[in-house]
């Protein structure tokens, strides 16, 4: 996202938050971060070469995939990979099945509690890369917080 867009962004979302009774103005928000871009020594920490020799080709080329397909989530995007296999109810919550792997780009409705009582709305929203060969594990995830408003405008 670019700066500007990333201005305008935080100024919006800072204007729909309400100030909490007695706390003075309005919640600032802080400017979303661009989105994170990962290398495969990033996720799996080995190079392609070295990961080649143990594995072999065929499931570096998975991962590889998995990788870009991951990257993808991180920028709110869909996967280039990876095939659409089930939406769940949640807030948005959605499966994907790649060759060897599968991405859950998790999107679940949740709140923050916030003082005098109130709430701020929003998402536990990111990707979880999940190898299928492995029977649960390894698997790398980056989900976290984001305020209803702020992930409606990255996702736009």
């Amino acid at each position: 996202m670019d700066p500007t867009r990333r201005s305008f962004v935080a100024a919006s979302i800072a204007a729909a938050l309400p100030a909490a009774a007695g706390a003075g103005p309005a919640a600032r928000l802080i400017e979303p971060k661009k989105a994170e871009v990962m290398t495969f020594e990033d996720l799996f920490h080995l190079t392609p070469k070295d990961a080649e020799r143990v594995v072999g080709a065929a499931k570096v080329k998975q991962m590889q995939s998995a990788l870009q397909d991951f990257t993808a989530a991180l920028a709110y995007k869909a996967p280039v990979h990876a095939k659409w296999k089930e939406s769940l109810r949640d807030g948005g919550t959605t499966t994907y099945e790649g060759d060897g792997y599968t991405l859950v780009v998790s999107k679940s409705l949740t709140a923050l509690e916030a003082k005098e009582g109130g709430t701020i709305d929003g998402y536990d929203y990111g990707p979880s890369l999940h190898f299928a060969d492995t029977g649960g594990g390894p698997y790398v995830s980056r989900v976290t917080f984001y305020p209803r408003e702020v992930l409606k405008k990255l996702l736009e």
